[in-house]
């Protein structure tokens, strides 16, 4: 199985630019604590949420290719079941639909860093002194941040976890995503609020890509 410097060597060969790999580290942040939560591989979940959009520069103009070209590029670098839930995590597109506990959570991981990060977004103080309740309002707030797919995080349940902001499964994805956040905290721009697009928003008119300058590695 590739590496992880081996795996950020590869996100830069194909072009990832530093919107986008903050949010591929926040979602490896978030795919590691899923993964101790259920037992799994932590390093297989991880890297897997690391690398879930390595094919985005390739396939922005293509939504229908992105996770299967991610999938083919990394054949023999990452087991069939991670390429899998590569394909399945943008499966409304691919028509991959997603089936195991692995597919759901990355899903339901992955969409939950973009959440997170623009509520960080609107705050003068970003991440300092964010509570989970606040981004429970956002979540039932359609308008805000409108290409981060509430569906998708609402598959927690497919994956294990009690519904979206339940105390543990908050506790346990707030926790992931503030620790990497710790590196690297949110600036506030007046010019970015209502504006964050999760990376590949199927609404491109108000595309602004992987607003997410929050997760260093």
């Amino acid at each position: 199985m590739i590496s992880r410097d081996e795996a950020l060597a590869l996100l830069a060969e194909n072009h990832v630019q530093a919107g986008l790999l903050q949010h591929s580290i926040a979602s490896e942040a978030v795919m590691r604590a899923l993964a101790r939560e259920f037992g799994e591989d932590e390093e297989l979940w991880g890297l897997t949420g690391l690398l879930h959009d390595v094919d985005y520069p390739a396939t922005e103009a293509t939504p229908e290719k992105h996770g299967l070209e991610g999938a083919r590029l990394l054949e023999g670098k990452l087991p069939e079941e991670a390429l899998t839930a590569i394909r399945a995590h943008n499966g409304e597109m691919t028509g991959c639909a997603p089936q195991t506990r692995f597919d759901f959570a990355l899903r339901c991981g992955e969409t939950i860093t973009g959440l997170i990060s623009a509520a960080a977004l609107m705050r003068p103080t970003g991440y300092e002194g964010m509570e989970v309740k606040s981004i429970k309002k956002k979540m039932k707030d359609k308008a805000f941040a409108a290409s981060v797919c509430r569906d998708n995080i609402r598959q927690c349940e497919q994956a294990g976890l009690p519904g979206p902001f339940h105390r543990r499964h908050a506790r346990l994805l707030f926790a992931a995503c503030l620790n990497r956040a710790s590196h690297h905290e949110v600036k506030h721009d007046q010019n970015r609020r209502h504006r964050y697009q999760h990376p590949y928003s199927r609404h491109p008119q108000t595309h602004v890509q992987a607003a997410l300058p929050y997760l260093g590695g």
